[in-house]
């Protein structure tokens, strides 16, 4: 006790220090005002983001980057004027999404200079974002590899898919997705079975041209002017309320065409295969699926002024597509070499495989494991270069009968569904000189409907500078040593409402991505195009794709909205 009573009096505040500290602190509280500005800032703030979550959620948009941004270019959906109510009430809306999105397998520096979205670890959020966004219910995507990383992505966003690549040894594939739930509060969306009904692979190096069926069972005749490798891929599906009236399912198919400028020939080709085997398909399963609508999509590598998209569509033939048929019609000599492997009986080097990946099967990845250390930009030569001038035809021969390649009269034979394939027996190769010009403006007929091509020039949001034939379209090829400012669009007398542009890379300024629909018998059943996914106008991609926050892709995604 002596101690403490050592210490004195304890050090208590005066009463003036504590009115200083009371007065202090009714100097930092905040007014009334002050107060109820606050909280109007915390109620505004959360409306914005409210706002913003509504506005994300209705344009479909999915996976926010790290840094809190939408790491795409956002676009909005656009309905075609003009659609009768009466046509499309009780119909079911699906809205269809095809993108190239340029596997990480084939990116190359010298083919993006400086672009900052090149690497995987630069790409990825770019790419998952915007493959789950848009509001699509069927999605077509083609130069797939990763797909230990997409495929996840997709169900995880209320899709399955299935996964194709046709060949051990290639790098990328197709792949088609559906939806199987419903991703957000969009009571439109088009919900189908979990499983495919059947999906089917065609191999373009051995399909035959004088039979609507597989090449293995009746077909003599490839025609072939080179071995390309390219498939397309089909897959039949049944909508998950099946007692809707109308079609019960939907048939879709995707390709990637052969890519070299100067091979026509083998587009032209390839593209008329795909066109019959995709309705003998649907002919061979039966009465059920007779009244499934068809749909074809993917990147072709043609445009519209191609002998390719016109044979396609059934638009007049013009001395352009007479052209570049002719001057393509000849033999590569990778069809000699596929021919002494066949009499070798050495056909499994050069036949496709049925490789198609469920998404609730064991994941088949073309590139291998996905990982980011890895050399990201390729430096060695690729299936898709060669090391070749995409402006000579390189390793040629003259094509001679044997070898029993199409003439001008047969590609449009081949193109016309109202008809039957050629004969297995070729005419003489003359046909294609002797005869062109008899088929300058000639039309084919049960044409496929271009979604873009026959609606784009008709959106609620107009479009008029964005076409294919529009006069503010830029040089097509950046190399172009000839081309001025000054210059008009070549394709202005096209009157074309194709997109001005579906590919914008530093080096190439492209249309290639179509989304066709075959013709039905039945026009009041026929599927209606009631709206489009516009495309990025040129001041957004310049100056060239992919980039961060415009598209992970040098190809941006189209879409077609169908009722059904």
């Amino acid at each position: 006790m002596a101690d403490k009573a050592e210490q004195g009096p304890s050090q208590q505040p005066s009463n003036g220090d504590a009115q200083k500290k009371q007065s202090a602190r009714k100097a930092n509280r905040p007014s009334e005002a002050e107060i109820e500005a606050k909280r109007k800032e915390r109620a505004e703030k959360k409306e914005r983001e409210a706002k913003e979550k509504e506005r994300q959620e209705k344009l479909g948009i999915n996976g926010i980057g790290k840094d809190g941004k939408i790491p795409f270019a956002v676009r909005e959906w656009s309905k075609v004027k003009d659609v009768a109510q009466d046509r499309i009430q009780g119909r079911q809306r699906v809205r269809i999404l095809s993108w190239n999105i340029l596997a990480q397998g084939l990116v190359r520096r010298k083919l993006f200079p400086n672009s900052d979205c090149l690497k995987w670890k630069d790409r990825q959020a770019g790419l998952t974002s915007e493959m789950i966004s848009h509001n699509w219910d069927l999605g077509a995507f083609q130069e797939v590899d990763r797909i230990d990383v997409h495929g996840p992505n997709l169900q995880q966003s209320g899709r399955n898919y299935v996964y194709a690549k046709g060949y051990n040894d290639k790098q990328h594939g197709l792949m088609i997705a559906w939806r199987t739930k419903e991703q957000n509060a969009d009571s439109d969306a088009a919900i189908f079975e979990q499983e495919p009904v059947a999906s089917k692979l065609v191999f373009f190096d051995r399909e035959s041209v004088d039979t609507d069926s597989d090449a293995q069972k009746d077909g003599k005749r490839l025609a072939l002017s080179r071995v390309t490798r390219n498939i397309a891929l089909f897959v039949a599906l049944r909508f998950k309320d099946q007692s809707r009236k109308g079609p019960k399912g939907i048939i879709i198919s995707t390709t990637h065409l052969f890519w070299h400028p100067m091979h026509a020939y083998e587009r032209v080709r390839q593209m008329g295969i795909m066109k019959r085997r995709l309705v003998t398909w649907r002919k061979e399963n039966g009465q059920e699926w007779a009244d499934w609508p068809l749909f074809l999509s993917g990147d072709f590598n043609d445009q519209p002024h191609s002998a390719t998209y016109r044979l396609v569509t059934g638009k007049p033939i013009t001395q352009h597509c007479l052209d570049e048929i002719v001057k393509s019609t000849v033999v590569h000599q990778s069809v000699d070499e596929l021919k002494e492997k066949v009499d070798n009986d050495d056909l499994a080097k050069v036949s496709g495989q049925e490789i198609i990946a469920n998404g609730n099967a064991a994941q088949q990845d073309a590139s291998g494991p996905g990982n980011e250390e890895e050399e990201d930009e390729e430096e060695e030569p690729n299936e898709e270069e060669e090391g070749e001038d995409d402006q000579i035809l390189k390793n040629c021969r003259t094509a001679k009968r044997e070898d029993a390649l199409l003439t001008i009269d047969e590609f449009v034979q081949l193109h016309d569904l109202s008809q039957p394939p050629p004969k297995s027996e070729p005419p003489s190769l003359n046909g294609n000189k002797d005869k062109s010009t008899d088929w300058i403006n000639h039309t084919v007929n049960l044409g496929l409907q271009s979604a873009y091509g026959d609606h784009y020039g008709n959106l609620e949001v107009d479009q008029k500078d964005n076409y294919f034939s529009s006069s503010d379209r830029n040089r097509e090829r950046h190399d172009d040593a000839d081309w001025t400012p000054e210059m008009a669009n070549p394709h202005l007398k096209l009157q074309s409402f194709e997109p001005m542009y579906t590919l914008y890379s530093p080096l190439f300024s492209l249309t290639l991505d179509y989304i066709f629909l075959y013709p039905d018998q039945n026009t009041q059943n026929a599927p209606i195009v009631s709206g489009l996914l516009p495309t990025h106008k040129t001041d957004v991609l310049r100056p060239g794709i992919p980039r961060k926050y415009a598209c992970a892709s040098d190809h941006m995604p189209i879409g077609a909205e169908m009722m059904i």
